[in-house]
């Protein structure tokens, strides 16, 4: 794992819990590596992972979200107009729940956070995404505001009236 990639630090939480850290407070210490945990950090600057463990890629603490951000990092280079079309602000449609091709009557539409982090790559952003909140984002060319979360129930609802 590289040491660009935010998935939390235990070690520090050992090091203070046995007090070979003295100057960190525990409950601050508990606090922060929570937050850390739950925000997926990764710099565009990073190469691609060589590694092809299905089990690392998809089942890891990032929940498949760095291998998500690593396609649509390659498909902006497979195909540069839909990455024009992502950096322009528009919710291209993609592998995973979260894209619109044209104007919807639903208020809310829900999509995933794997379809957040292979849009931030398609635009060559970094991976930056906190699991705990929801994105909110509106599609430049149809207008239409999406809802990205973790939330199972309300992606497969969402699938439901999307029908």
């Amino acid at each position: 794992m590289s040491r660009n990639t935010t998935l939390g630090t235990p070690y520090l939480l050992l090091l203070s819990y046995t007090g070979l850290c003295p100057y960190i407070n525990l409950n601050k210490l508990v606090r922060l590596i929570i937050l850390i945990i739950m925000r997926i950090y990764r710099n565009i600057s990073e190469p691609k992972r060589q590694t092809t463990d299905y089990d690392v890629l998809w089942n890891g603490e990032d929940q498949g979200l760095i291998t998500s951000w690593e396609t649509g990092r390659d498909k902006a280079k497979s195909d540069p107009g839909l990455a024009a079309r992502a950096k322009n602000g528009e919710l291209v449609m993609l592998g995973w729940k979260g894209g619109v091709d044209k104007p919807l009557k639903t208020k809310n539409k829900y999509g995933g956070l794997l379809y957040v982090a292979m849009w931030q790559g398609l635009r060559g952003e970094n991976l930056d995404i906190d699991l705990e909140s929801e994105i909110r984002m509106t599609c430049t060319r149809t207008g239409v505001p999406i809802t990205y979360t973790s939330n199972v129930k309300l992606l497969c609802a969402s699938e439901e009236s999307d029908d």
